[in-house]
């Protein structure tokens, strides 16, 4: 009855977040954010006696939590879903069926996110041997073909081998559609890196407070980030994540305690102010400016797999969109002597290719990482360490964030061996 829609309306509202305003008041007054939880709560209001649910990027503005209650709650949806979504650890948790859109073209695959990487990867490994053997067939059928004309021979087995020729062409082109298009690894320069200290940060008994807040943000504690470590920090929202990143930087002080940051240690710290760009110029220029040792089509072949359009890197940095900034400052960052990276949310306004991109280049470098992302793939990429922020406490667990998730239910971390078997096992059970 509407009492029980109420309250399961009510029970949703509160997990998205949405509890802390009145519940009369105007959604005009809703943050671009707020907005987009209140529509998906408003979706999953409805799934009562609902076959069939479209959901476009439903984990845009949530936190790792709450993307987590919504795969449970989608888990136990009986009906069919229809997603679309850049998140690729929501994609592995809920979905069967992945189907990808390529130049005009609808790809299916069987099973979830993983399971398509690894049957497209396969997929791509055997193009040049299915192209070869397309090509070899075309070749030897339109031979056949000219020999039964010269011997004039025009029955029906030409006309056959004329339309075998036009499908055989088609699959070829079909074939050729999807070779992936050759990538030039970002060229990153971390010459200086072996000179950096291995012990780089430590907080001591670092303690940090804001005014109005009955608790502190960061309470005593002791951390420390080793030359090396790949840290992702994750916890809920306003649990001080960031403050943690800015604290290290230097942009906030501790209100006790202090930070030793080692001698000739350069951080690089990437967040959504963009402050370190210049706004006159254009893509081209900003990377031009910082590597003058760089050709035009290495700064353009990377600015390429961050997105950019042969119109986008002339355009000035002041008419770009906030997103686009990120993604220069992003490649700004990767592309500077750093020993200690710090970033704020780095995969936001990134496609998937570009993620790719950026873990690829993250993987390649030498240095330190510590990372704010609810971006639980990513992380499983490119962290060795996660940093739990809690009522001010922060827990230290080893591994990614696979691995500290199973921490968390008391089970140990997967061995490569392991990880292989169960994707295996995984292949066998959709076969």
């Amino acid at each position: 009855g509407g009492g029980n829609v109420a309250g399961i309306a009510k029970a949703i509202l509160t997990r998205l977040g949405l509890d802390q305003h009145p519940m009369d008041m105007q959604v005009s007054s809703l943050s671009g954010g707020e907005k987009a939880k209140l529509a998906l709560a408003r979706q999953l209001v409805g799934l009562a006696g609902v076959d069939v649910i479209f959901l476009d990027e439903p984990t845009n503005h949530l936190d790792i939590q709450t993307t987590e209650w919504l795969e449970d709650f989608l888990r136990d949806f009986d009906g069919a879903q229809l997603i679309v979504s850049h998140d690729r650890y929501f994609l592995d948790q809920v979905c069967n069926r992945i189907v990808e859109i390529q130049d005009l073209h609808a790809w299916p695959y069987t099973g979830n996110f993983s399971r398509y990487i690894r049957q497209k990867t396969a997929l791509e490994a055997s193009l040049a041997d299915r192209i070869a053997t397309t090509e070899k067939k075309i070749k030897s059928t339109m031979g056949a073909m000219a020999q039964m004309k010269r011997a004039n021979k025009y029955d029906k087995s030409i006309s056959a081998k004329h339309k075998m020729i036009e499908r055989l062409q088609q699959e070829l082109k079909a074939l050729k559609a999807r070779v992936p298009k050759k990538r030039k690894p970002l060229r990153l320069r971390f010459d200086a890196i072996d000179k950096a200290s291995k012990d780089m940060v430590d907080l001591k008994n670092a303690t940090k407070r804001f005014d109005g807040l009955d608790r502190a943000i960061l309470d005593a504690q002791d951390l420390e980030i080793r030359k090396g470590d790949r840290i992702g920090i994750v916890g809920g929202n306003g649990q001080g994540k960031t403050t943690l990143l800015k604290l290290i930087v230097g942009d906030e002080k501790l209100t006790s305690g202090k930070i030793e940051v080692s001698p000739g240690v350069v951080i690089g710290y990437f967040h959504q102010d963009h402050a370190t760009l210049d706004f006159d110029l254009n893509p081209v220029e900003q990377i031009e400016t910082l590597r003058p040792d760089l050709q035009y089509g290495d700064i353009r072949g990377a600015l390429g797999r961050f997105q950019f359009t042969s119109d986008k890197v002339k355009t000035p940095m002041k008419a770009l969109s906030g997103g686009e900034r990120a993604r220069v400052a992003l490649l700004k960052l990767l592309l500077e002597d750093n020993y200690l990276l710090l970033m704020d949310e780095p995969t936001n306004h990134l496609d998937m290719e570009s993620k790719d991109t950026l873990e690829e280049a993250l993987k390649a470098y030498e240095g330190s990482l510590v990372t704010v992302s609810h971006d639980r793939w990513f992380l499983d990429q490119v962290v060795n360490r996660i940093w739990e922020v809690n009522e001010g406490k922060v827990t230290v667990y080893y591994g990614n964030y696979t691995d500290y998730v199973r921490a968390k239910k008391g089970l140990p971390p997967l061995t490569e061996e392991e990880r292989e078997e169960l994707a295996k096992a995984e292949d066998e059970d959709l076969d």
